[in-house]
């Protein structure tokens, strides 16, 4: 099977496992919201950032090297399985050692409790990192979907239990290690490769480049996510964070649902096929054509229904989310094309281009942090949209040097999806002011949504949309049909 197959077929499953799981999530997450509220939840948001130091050397930041080699050997697995390990044992170490001054600093006796087991979940997490990258290796994503579903049930389970009991922050880190231990210990399950200890200069030699660059994108990464959560648990507290924390999930995991299983593969689908400039396009071009289908309407949508939807499932100690949450959601239109740049560009072994994206990236950050300090979690926010959107036409433009897809295209290629979700969201706000005070708000919200989805469809099919996404879906089809050495016809 060729390249684009296992990539498609790595998509479907990766969909099927992202919209499952974000099922699964939403409900429960509905119970933990209501019943935790924004102050647990900005106490585990703050922990996190001090774990996000220990991804910026670990896990991800050393195992990319090993799926972006055309070739690997035992050498090259042995010693990034174990480097990757030694490091998570030196920070996740020294993170739990200053659990209580981190506490003392943030004013949170909550936050100094629960560093330490948080480090005992990210050791572990770190067993997993290399098994886990050999299998988006070889894109075997169906068994990676099934092993998250795995996990995901008794950690849903085990939160949901605590947190009716009362355990506040526990629930959550409970669960944290509930899914942790059954990811890691099934991902080696599902592969055959075992450390070593035989590997040679060379192999050290081959992986520095990649991961010195991989490493610094991750700090900046890491950086530029860090910098308004800081800000805000400086200047707002942990109700703060929790806010902020929020209406920037909602945003990633809306935007994520459509363009996460397409990002996931990128950068493997993209390093075999390094060769094929015009096949990246392609693929890109087809690729783009559903996604913005699907994000366009479904970010609009969500910012109309935003102000009936997120109190009535989330409860009053919520609502202060209910702006910022709108102002994330738009980022998601950044995501319908943006958000893969940095995957295409790393694909194709630039690891250059995503450090000085993610440098401007963080000095813009930095510079409006003032935007943190006068206006809270909504400043924080736009803080943060300010910077997607600054810096999306510098990616593009990396992208277009290495394999031709420019900015115009990226801009162009979702175009009649944007304005018929535009048209969409003016209809449902029409809808939304004309609709009786006095019927119930379930009814409104449902009403909402419903013709906001006819609406869509209707324009789509008036504009003519329909043939290009059919097109795309074919195409795709096509490909899967064709072995390796046998082209597949043009559609």
């Amino acid at each position: 099977m060729n390249v684009v197959a296992r990539s498609a077929r790595s998509v479907a499953w990766i969909v099927a496992d992202s919209w499952i799981s974000m099922a699964v999530a939403a409900l429960s997450y509905l119970f933990l919201l209501r019943m935790l509220g924004p102050d647990v939840f900005g106490t585990v948001a703050i922990a996190g950032l001090f774990f996000g130091i220990v991804s910026t050397f670990v896990g991800g930041a050393l195992t990319e090297s090993i799926q972006q080699k055309d070739t690997i050997e035992d050498g090259h697995l042995n010693v990034t399985f174990w480097l990757n390990t030694a490091l998570c044992l030196v920070f996740a170490g020294i993170i739990a050692m200053l659990a209580d001054p981190l506490g003392g600093l943030l004013k949170s006796e909550a936050l100094a409790s629960i560093l330490p087991a948080l480090a005992l979940a990210a050791l572990i997490s770190s067993f997993g990192a290399l098994p886990r990258a050999l299998l988006e290796r070889d894109l075997q994503h169906h068994k990676l979907a099934a092993l998250n579903v795995l996990a995901g049930i008794p950690s849903v389970a085990i939160a949901l239990s605590l947190a009716f009991l009362g355990y506040g922050a526990w629930s959550l880190v409970f669960s944290i290690l509930t899914g942790t231990c059954i990811g890691t210990i099934g991902v080696w399950c599902l592969v055959s490769w075992r450390p070593g200890l035989t590997f040679e200069r060379r192999h050290v030699a081959d992986l520095s480049q990649f991961n010195r660059d991989t490493i610094l994108t991750y700090m900046l990464g890491y950086l530029d996510d860090a910098i308004p959560r800081f800000a805000l648990a400086v200047f707002g507290g942990e109700r703060a964070v929790g806010l902020y924390d929020l209406a920037m999930q909602l945003s990633s995991r809306i935007s994520g649902a459509v363009m996460g299983p397409l990002a996931e593969v990128t950068m493997n689908t993209v390093a075999r096929l390094q060769s094929k400039k015009a096949d990246v396009c392609e693929l890109l071009d087809r690729a783009f054509t559903l996604t913005t289908s699907l994000i366009y309407p479904a970010v609009f949508g969500a910012v109309i229904v935003a102000p009936i939807a997120l109190p009535l499932l989330l409860g009053g100690r919520w609502t202060d989310v209910i702006l910022p949450a709108q102002i994330a959601l738009l980022i998601g239109l950044r995501n319908a094309s943006g958000d893969l740049n940095i995957a295409i560009l790393r694909g194709f072994g630039n690891s250059a281009a995503p450090i000085r994206i993610l440098s401007i990236g963080v000095i813009l950050q930095v510079a409006l942090v003032p935007l943190v300090a006068l206006f809270g979690v909504v400043g924080a926010v736009v803080a943060v949209a300010l910077r997607v959107f600054a810096t999306w036409p510098l990616s593009a433009n990396f992208v277009e040097k290495v394999c031709g897809y420019g900015m115009l295209r990226q801009l162009t290629v979702g175009l009649a999806a944007l304005v018929a979700a535009l048209l969409m969201a003016a209809g449902m706000l029409v809808l939304a002011i004309v609709l009786p005070a006095s019927l119930p708000e379930p009814v409104s919200l449902c009403l909402l949504i419903v013709f906001g989805v006819i609406l869509y469809g209707l324009l789509l099919m008036l504009g003519q949309q329909w043939r290009d996404i059919l097109a795309s879906i074919n195409w795709f089809k096509t490909q899967m049909r064709f072995p390796e050495d046998q082209p597949a016809a043009a559609v």
